[in-house]
């Protein structure tokens, strides 16, 4: 039995989940960036989510994915589903929180990379909604620059990829964790 080809990938489509497996032999093909949402479960105040932090990640790769989507550098831009869990042990005495261990975490993404990467795919981006998944982030990077030395990987925080967008907020006494930026 022949498998049927695809030349490109549906337009509309910015979601890895998404794609067919047919689509994604194409990205693979064009060399796509692979955009990782990551976030956190733990408190945020009375008046938000639980999933603060996914949710800013989610919305953040997706406005990437789609900014890059209409560029000449990197037309294929693809947003993974998220990891919604991440490292937040200062939150864990508080209610609604789920932290990971770091080492599971960092298990977690490069368990996730590694097999893009084994896959054919070269670049990842993680984006992460959390602050504290940051040095974890670090420790994940260095793992796969062992292993996957080929792998492109990146992480940025939410707030170094919306600086415009912050900047115009106005400053008050809490903006970070459950302030102005996080709403």
């Amino acid at each position: 039995m022949t498998r049927q080809s695809v030349a490109e990938i549906r337009p509309q489509v910015r979601k890895y989940g998404e794609l067919t497996s047919l689509e994604v032999e194409v990205a693979k093909a064009n060399d796509a960036l692979l955009i990782l949402p990551v976030g956190a479960c733990e408190q945020h105040g009375d008046g938000l989510p639980l999933s603060t932090d996914s949710i800013r990640a989610d919305h953040v790769a997706m406005a990437v994915a789609e900014e890059l989507a209409g560029s000449t550098e990197s037309p294929n831009a693809f947003v993974l589903p998220s990891i919604d869990y991440g490292v937040s042990p200062h939150h864990g005495n508080l209610p609604g929180t789920i932290s990971l261990d770091p080492r599971t975490f960092v298990d977690i993404v490069t368990t996730v990379a590694g097999q893009l990467c084994d896959s054919g795919f070269t670049r990842i981006l993680v984006v992460t909604g959390h602050g504290g998944n940051i040095a974890a982030l670090g420790v994940a990077q260095q793992v796969l620059l062992s292993s996957h030395p080929d792998l492109a990987f990146a992480y940025s925080p939410v707030s170094g990829l919306a600086t415009e967008t912050t900047a115009q907020l106005p400053r008050t006494e809490v903006s970070g964790h459950s302030g102005e930026s996080e709403t």
